[in-house]
């Protein structure tokens, strides 16, 4: 509840909300081919080129779910069925 001017005209209740957030990311190995995309809650889709770290590019607020998937297989060539 500060106060200032923006533009002239008088300020006089600023509120300030401050969200901690965390990314969401981990760890890929093993990629043999190329096309291999993550989606993390439905739509914040990332491309994994090779091998290593990744983080999705969407923070996330405290508390809130996700969910990671393989959207897109990778492909060329074919990945090996690991069980």
């Amino acid at each position: 509840n500060a106060s200032g001017t923006i533009a002239g005209a008088a300020v006089s209740n600023v509120q300030v909300t401050c969200v901690t957030t965390y990314t969401v990311g981990g760890n890929v190995s093993g990629l043999v081919g190329s096309g291999l995309v993550l989606r993390n809650n439905g739509g914040d889709d990332l491309t994994v080129l090779s091998d290593g770290s990744f983080t999705f590019d969407t923070a996330l607020a405290n508390d809130r779910p996700y969910d990671v998937m393989v959207f897109t297989q990778p492909t060329t060539p074919s990945q090996p069925t690991r069980w």
